[in-house]
């Protein structure tokens, strides 16, 4: 027995081999599969049945690799001895991961044996069983016809008028405008109303509207084409091949001025195929295709306009319901009837959120609904009847087509976006280094690589008219993003039916869908959840979350009570990758010893964020999280000073420490070479044992520095960046720069800038402290720069506006001025910003500019100019006359002035001739406001 247990467990190692081998084998079958899309019943159920043996073969590596593969750390003599210590529990561990492993090969071959059993195998090879008549009758319901015109149009006059006087230009060459947006937007009824437009018809010799869809054809295209504009028949054209159709409609267009219209095209090949029967014509020829993806858009013409479809407002999409749901009811604006529906309507039109399929839908259930009751009763469960409405074949139906349009790779990446929150501005950096730590994102070597694919995968999501960009960066690239409520509906449906992601909701007094508590069937495995806490005091993971769970996000919802507790203590998280805590102002008692215990054992954890709560000591817990990558703890509160040895996470990518305002004497953060971001960190002896190792960092952050040497360190940190390739954002403060200044009358200056000046990557800076009355070096390229406590002797405005590049401008506390009984003190009373200056700046605030009196603004200064702060700057006497030149500019704000300037820049008054081009002008004096904002 003890030798065929030996033997036994020689061989799982070698089993486990296979088990790897097995499983990428079912990953890309399961793209194949995935690619066909299958509707039998059969071969639904069965790809489910490969998925969850995918999912328990992940589980089985994983937790072979925590409890039997040797740890790369075990490292000496002590660690030596404890590896024989625990070879018996290993040992244990092993046997029954052997056993595991036979029975997922067991499950494997009795589901490779159905496969033969019901045909399946024939199925797949013929395309899976597809309901061909279900696919036509989906085509046919999504079919689009140039006359079948609609007369409920709301909220397309801007957009209909500036693709008209695209059309009407006379270009010299074929012309591809594109209307981009994702499903249900109005794509093809901007379209239509552009085709029955009175002057296109006058102005093009012949016109043709044709639909794309996903199924094309490129014969019927063309034939329907050439029915439009010549008089073949479909007898005429029944025996010509496709490339014959080409020559045809390439000649019969080639001397007219024509307008060809393809709705819903789907891919850059579709138009690569169609392209050759366009030629230019006559001047002034154009194609208009309507489309999901702004990328098919550049690609069939980036030199020509395109119109990105945009959401109704909430009153244009009352305006759209009660064209679609009153009419047919007889009511008149005037009615009785109409203003007691008003209020529900609204309230149910709201949850469309601007999409205008999405009202139509509803307006055409509520069509049929003649009393308020009835109207209520659609209200009570709006979703339902939306999705099962007849427009289109119902809203998720629509957009499930965009959907199944993704490539196989980028549909995880799409479900994981609803795990967020609704309505929440999603950064795009932090999802692409969560998709990274999924392992949904391909892992290279390269660390920057991995997160260059995420932004490719990323792109190719917006493109697709999915998700919409929220912000976007000084520079103008994406930030933020959101997903439209509808697309997150669809998000959620999915990751149901693909076993992707549970939504936990527990908070019982709310109904919306979804966010509601699913009941998850306890035949299905949790891998990834979003526990949403409300007023319970704790929370609870069903069963099936026992060692498949990789994935925990914590949001707080309406109702959440600052005593929850999370019960984080659960063996559901042995196996987590990603751990998200975004509960603001959690309360330390809760959380702290118990988030301690848990981290201590999350050693397979790559991304931990904890930002906004309080905790107790967690440092020693996190020193065995030797996977981790990301690691963000911005506006937490520690109890005791961090002294967490961060060399010991040799994968670490990003640290995030702000909150820690303590003496770091203790932290260590290493020479790992793949660390990007470092910020907010306080300063410590690390900064002069590790920084000049850290060759990699696009992000450095330092605060606290000490006054007493902070002149030696600045040295180092300058020259750092002087050799430092790769730094982008810069941020340092000193500690004496808010504090000493007011107490001791001293602020410590920053060194020599000079260094600075030849680091041609750097974009962002903050500088906390006294700059030196010479100094005149500035990095060239800086996009961002914000200043506090300059102390400046000296207008920097000349230098400052010499920067080409610079786009944000903050001076807080710039100027010095005269301390009470100083003889030298010294009061800079006037600034100006010649002519030709500051090119490129649209942001300026001026904070805390106390004995400033005068300003002057040249004509010719700030050209690009769109926001301007002032505040706190009670000696101003008038704002800068020559702002009446910055004809840019969008936004005042006078905020913490005396209140003698809401009277100057209102109409008639002294500075009104200043401001009267500026649309936007706000007046605030609230103090407590000020502080908070400052803070």
């Amino acid at each position: 027995m003890l030798s065929e247990e030996v033997a036994f467990l020689k061989g799982v190692k070698e089993q486990f081999q296979r088990l790897q081998n097995e499983l990428r084998g079912i990953k890309s079958f399961l793209k194949d599969a995935d690619a066909k899309q299958h509707e039998s019943a059969v071969i639904r159920t069965w790809v489910e049945d490969v998925k969850d043996v995918t999912y328990d073969i992940e589980d089985i590596i994983d937790t072979f690799i925590l409890k039997v593969a040797p740890n790369k750390e075990e490292t000496g003599i002590y660690n030596g001895l404890m590896r024989y210590a625990t070879a018996p529990k290993k040992a244990r561990n092993l046997h029954k991961m052997g056993n595991k492993i036979q029975l997922i090969f067991a499950r494997i071959e009795e589901i490779s044996n159905r496969r033969e059993r019901y045909n399946i195998t024939s199925l797949v090879g013929n395309g899976g069983g597809t309901s061909s008549s279900t696919t036509n009758n989906q085509n046919r319901l999504r079919r689009t016809y140039a006359h079948d015109t609609d007369d409920d149009i709301v909220g397309l006059k801007e957009e209909t008028s500036t693709l008209l006087a695209e059309l009407l230009k006379v270009d010299d060459i074929l012309r591809v405008h594109s209307i981009v947006g994702m499903g249900g937007l109005g794509k093809t009824t901007l379209a239509k109303q552009i085709y029955n437009h009175k002057d296109v018809k006058h102005n093009f010799d012949c016109l043709a509207w044709t639909f794309i869809s996903q199924q094309f054809h490129m014969e019927d295209v063309l034939q329907e084409i050439l029915r439009k504009i010549s008089s073949l028949t479909s007898g005429d054209m029944k025996d010509m091949k496709a490339e014959e159709l080409v020559e045809k409609l390439f000649f019969i267009l080639q001397s007219k001025r024509y307008l060809v219209i393809l709705d819903d095209i789907w891919s850059k090949e579709v138009w690569d195929i169609l392209k050759p029967a366009f030629p230019n014509g006559k001047k002034g020829c154009k194609v208009i295709l309507t489309t999901r993806s702004a990328e098919i858009a550049m690609y069939a013409d980036p030199w020509s306009r395109h119109i990105e479809s945009r959401s109704l407002t909430k009153e244009e999409s009352w305006k759209l319901l009660c064209k679609k749901a009153l009419p047919k009811n007889g009511l008149g604006t005037s009615s009785p009837l109409l203003r007691n529906l008003e209020k529900c309507g609204r309230e149910m039109v709201n949850k469309c959120c601007g999409l205008p399929l999405a009202v139509v839908a509803l307006g055409g259930v509520l069509a049929t609904k003649k009393s308020l009751n009835e109207w209520e009763t659609v209200s009570k469960d709006i979703n339902v009847h939306i999705s099962k409405s007849k427009g289109h074949a119902g809203v998720l139906a629509i957009l499930a087509l965009s959907y199944s349009d993704l490539p196989y790779h980028l549909k995880p990446l799409f479900l994981y976006l609803g795990l967020f929150p609704e309505d929440f501005h999603i950064s795009i950096k932090k999802v692409i280094l969560m998709w990274i730590a999924e392992n949904l994102v391909v892992r290279e070597q390269d660390v920057g690589g991995m997160e260059e694919n995420g932004k490719y995968y990323f792109n190719e999501l917006l493109q697709r008219c999915v998700i919409e960009i929220s912000s976007r960066s000084l520079n103008g690239k994406p930030k933020t993003f959101q997903l439209h409520d509808m697309m997150r509906d669809l998000c959620i449906s999915k990751a149901r039916e693909e076993n992707f992601f549970e939504i936990i909701q527990r908070n019982s007094s709310l109904t919306d869908s979804s966010t509601s508590l699913f009941q998850v069937p306890n035949s299905r495995k949790i891998r990834k959840c979003a526990i949403y806490l409300g007023n319970d005091s704790r929370y609870a993971l069903p069963e099936q979350a026992h060692l498949s769970l990789r994935t925990v996000f914590f949001f707080k919802s309406r109702g959440f009570s600052l005593d929850a507790r999370l019960n984080l203590d659960h063996p559901s998280f042995k196996l987590v990758r990603v751990l998200e805590i975004e509960i603001p102002r959690l309360l330390a008692h809760p959380i702290g010893d118990e988030l301690g215990r848990v981290l201590a054992k999350l050693v397979k954890l790559r991304y931990l964020s904890l930002k906004n709560t309080s905790l107790m000591d967690i440092s020693k817990s996190m020193d065995k999280l030797f996977n981790l990558e990301v690691l963000d703890l911005r506006g937490t509160y520690l109890n005791k000073s961090p002294s967490t040895n961060f060399a010991n996470m040799r994968q670490l990518r990003h640290l995030y420490l702000g909150g820690f305002w303590h003496n770091s004497a203790y932290l260590r953060i290493g020479t790992t070479s793949k660390l990007q971001t470092l910020c907010s960190v306080s300063y410590g002896p690390w900064v002069q044992r590790d920084l000049i190792h850290l060759t990699h960092l696009r992000k450095l952050g330092i605060h606290d520095i000490p006054t007493d040497y902070g002149m030696g360190v600045m040295r180092d940190i300058m020259n750092y960046c002087h050799r430092s390739k790769n730094l982008q954002s810069l941020s340092l403060q000193l500690r004496s720069s808010s504090n000493e200044r007011k107490f001791f009358r001293k602020v410590q200056s920053c060194p020599d800038l000079e260094p600075l000046s030849h680091n041609h990557q750097l974009l962002k800076l903050m500088l906390s402290g006294k700059i030196k009355k010479s100094h005149s070096y500035w990095p060239p390229n800086l996009v961002k720069l914000n200043l506090k406590f300059s102390e400046f002797e000296e207008d920097p405005m000349p230098i400052l506006g010499n920067l080409q590049h610079l786009v944000y401008l903050q001076l807080y506390d710039p100027f010095c001025y005269a301390l009470q009984d100083d003889p030298f003190g010294y009061t800079l009373k006037e600034i100006v910003c010649s002519a030709n200056a500051f090119p490129l700046l649209k942001y300026l605030h001026l904070i805390d500019a106390t004995k400033l009196e005068e300003w002057r603004v040249e004509e010719g200064t700030m050209p690009s100019l769109t926001k301007l702060l002032i505040g706190n700057c009670p000696g101003l006497k008038m704002i800068p006359t020559g702002l009446r030149f910055v004809t840019t500019l969008q936004r005042l704000e006078i905020i913490n002035m005396p209140r003698k300037y809401e009277e100057r820049t209102k109409e008639g008054g002294e500075d009104w001739c200043s401001v009267q081009h500026i649309p936007s002008i706000k007046v605030e004096h609230d103090e407590m406001q000020w502080y908070w904002y400052n803070r």
